[in-house]
């Protein structure tokens, strides 16, 4: 299914769900909950799952035994961080697969019988009921008057959007885990403290990463024109001749990127859109001399492996979703008064309802060239 239609799903069905949830928990108990066993929920965006670092390193440091409940397709890719023993997923490919995975999960989680669900999803009813499915006596969760839950938690978080989110995803901890520990998450990270290991590069040349797509691009609203993507390589690959530019995305994006391709019409610019496995999108970005993303899971991955990356913000904040304490990564953005425009609290959805992205428009090609020039990149 579409993020959006499991969005709208979500508003519609939300209360119902969690008034029948009520009704059925008791049935899937397994018996009493095992000490120190916490499930984290994160669905939605593989780059906020990544955001989860500081979390699950703390309740590591302090013996928590850790589950996640994610998507399917997250899985991959979550195996490669530090911190997560075992996975519990949802396939939510099609409604089908979507009800049988979310019953399954259920039963999966009363087997293993947890003490704590630490709920990340922003004000999702759908992760709410399966907190109250887990039979979890803590159940912890952000709050907001607009979508308060109702009785679904037993312990609350303010959602901070002027402090970054891996941070506010640690705030879940604090209950949880000894003041010391809970600091030392809170420090920057190495990359060989987020994930298991940094595998070695294919390509001995240096070479530029684009990554002008994402799986939830908000209608539109987050992607960067193609005419200033065709300007920023024509202005790269003339400033460095030697340095190779690869474009990665998902195979939803393969007839967008082509038309890009043809439109660079350069020998250095080849379009590996819809080739990439995670494990090669992993491998490619550990090792670029530069990444230049929109605010996607690729922009998050290369700031997090510690590369040289540029995000192109506008519709979301920078100060919530960006490059945090990354000492080697730049968000840019236009400055212009409208933005951001996205309503965290609603759904995620632009709250001037916005279709004509200005603010990520008027962020030029020749301001990009002028920060890679400032940084010395690529080197």
């Amino acid at each position: 299914m579409r993020t959006e239609t499991m969005r709208r799903l979500d508003r519609w069905l939300g209360k119902i769900s969690l008034w029948s949830g009520r009704l059925i928990a008791p049935l899937l108990s397994q018996g009493p909950p095992l000490e120190r066993r916490v499930v984290v929920t994160k669905f939605f965006g593989l780059g906020s799952l990544l955001q989860t670092y500081r979390l699950l390193d703390a309740l590591r440091a302090e013996g928590y035994e850790v589950a996640v409940l994610t998507f399917k397709n997250n899985i991959p890719f979550g195996k490669q961080m530090r911190g997560p023993v075992h996975f519990i997923p949802i396939d939510p490919s099609s409604p089908i697969r979507f009800v049988r995975s979310s019953w399954q999960a259920a039963r999966a989680m009363n087997q293993w019988r947890p003490q704590v669900y630490l709920d990340l999803e922003l004000f999702s009813y759908y992760s709410a009921l399966l907190g109250i499915l887990s039979n979890a006596p803590v159940r912890v969760a952000f709050f907001s008057v607009i979508r308060p839950r109702l009785f679904y938690m037993t312990h609350r978080v303010r959602l901070n959007t002027f402090v970054h989110i891996s941070h506010n995803y640690l705030q879940f901890a604090r209950p949880l885990v000894a003041a010391d520990t809970f600091e030392k998450a809170a420090r920057r990270f190495q990359p060989k403290e987020i994930f298991k290991e940094i595998p070695p590069s294919d390509c001995s040349a240096p070479y530029v990463v684009f990554a002008p797509y994402g799986s939830d691009t908000l209608g539109g609203l987050k992607i960067w024109p193609n005419g200033h993507w065709r300007r920023l390589a024509m202005l790269l690959t003339k400033k460095h001749p030697q340095v190779k530019i690869f474009i990665v995305g998902a195979p939803s994006d393969l007839a967008e990127s082509e038309k890009l391709t043809q439109a660079i019409n350069h020998p250095n610019v080849e379009n590996l859109v819809g080739r990439t496995s995670l494990d090669a999108l992993f491998r490619l970005l550990a090792h670029a001399a530069l990444t230049i993303a929109i605010d996607s899971f690729p922009f998050h991955l290369s700031t997090l492996l510690g590369r040289p990356t540029i995000g192109l913000f506008g519709p979301e904040t920078p100060v919530h979703y960006g490059p945090g304490d990354q000492p080697r990564s730049v968000a840019l953005t236009a400055g212009v008064h409208c933005s951001p425009c996205i309503n965290i609290y609603a759904g995620k959805v632009s709250e001037l309802a916005c279709t004509n992205n200005v603010c990520l428009q008027q962020i030029l090609p020749e301001q990009v060239m002028q920060t890679i020039e400032t940084h010395g990149w690529p080197a």
